[in-house]
């Protein structure tokens, strides 16, 4: 028999035989499809083992159907949602930098806002720099949006 490395090489198809060994036959040798060795591979990798190699997907991900979650989810980047966002929590939601609802928000619990700007009217707001639409509070504590 030939040295292997004075082979040809080809691009493998799915029906090309590969040479192993049967560890459940007292390893005798037995030739095997790709095709087999692919199906192996993809129904024995769970999301979860991908997630556990590298903790991390560099290329967009799309789930459908329901996704429930149990502990922190901590977003950099962009959040973006189409729909109605249901927040069921029986803790609290915290934001770090911008929030937008691009029709509506609706919360079935306490809003709490911190780090409110304070103005004494429009004008102050205005001149302070903020920009129509962006909520600032009185001294008295009262809230108002900026016109």
């Amino acid at each position: 028999m030939a040295k292997i490395d004075s082979y040809s090489t080809s691009t493998p198809t799915a029906n090309d035989l590969l040479l192993g060994s049967d560890s459940d036959s007292s390893n005798a040798t037995k030739n095997f499809l790709i095709s087999d060795l692919l199906s192996l591979f993809s129904a024995s990798v769970t999301l979860q083992e991908v997630l556990d190699a590298g903790n991390t997907a560099t290329k967009n991900v799309n789930l459908t159907g329901d996704i429930t979650q149990t502990g922190n989810n901590v977003q950099t980047g962009n959040y973006g949602l189409t729909g109605i966002f249901t927040l069921e929590s029986a803790g609290s939601m915290v934001l770090f930098g911008g929030f937008r609802a691009a029709s509506s928000f609706e919360a079935a619990f306490t809003v709490k806002l911190t780090g409110l700007s304070t103005y004494a009217d429009n004008a102050a707001a205005l001149a302070g720099g903020l920009a129509v639409n962006n909520v600032y509070k009185t001294a008295s504590g009262e809230l108002r949006i900026v016109v």
